[in-house]
């Protein structure tokens, strides 16, 4: 209830990049050039992650995404995203009764003390 008015919904191209698209949204860079930004970094980076189900994870969405351009991208994405940035994110769904549910997207690595970290994304998933 307390982003009741505050938050707008934008439309985004349904090209199977909406969620980069949404995440690159105030940047300089496309919906596709993040999406290959986020598969890099998510193969890159995979071996840093605390557990091998989050090394896994990481690599499957990594292949999940340079398999197919229209793969929508998912949770491991946004999180990958979080940290590549240093930036949070935060998920609104809204209710069958109208109430908006937020939940946080952040990987726990992001420092709130860094520039970007106080700089929030707010996502609406496509239904």
């Amino acid at each position: 209830e307390h982003f009741r008015g505050m938050l707008a919904i934008k439309k985004m191209s349904g090209d199977g990049n909406c969620l980069f698209h949404a995440l690159g949204e105030n940047t300089v860079e496309s919906g596709a050039c993040l999406r290959a930004l986020i598969i890099q970094y998510l193969r890159e980076n995979a071996e840093a992650e605390e557990d091998e189900e989050q090394v896994q994870a990481w690599l499957q969405e990594s292949q999940y995404l340079q398999s197919d351009p229209g793969h929508w991208g998912g949770d491991t994405a946004i999180i990958a995203f979080t940290r590549m940035r240093q930036q949070r994110v935060l998920l609104h769904c809204r209710t069958p009764n109208g109430d908006i549910l937020t939940s946080e997207r952040t990987h726990s690595d992001v420092d709130e003390k860094q520039p970007n970290a106080g700089r929030t994304q707010h996502r609406t998933p496509r239904k």
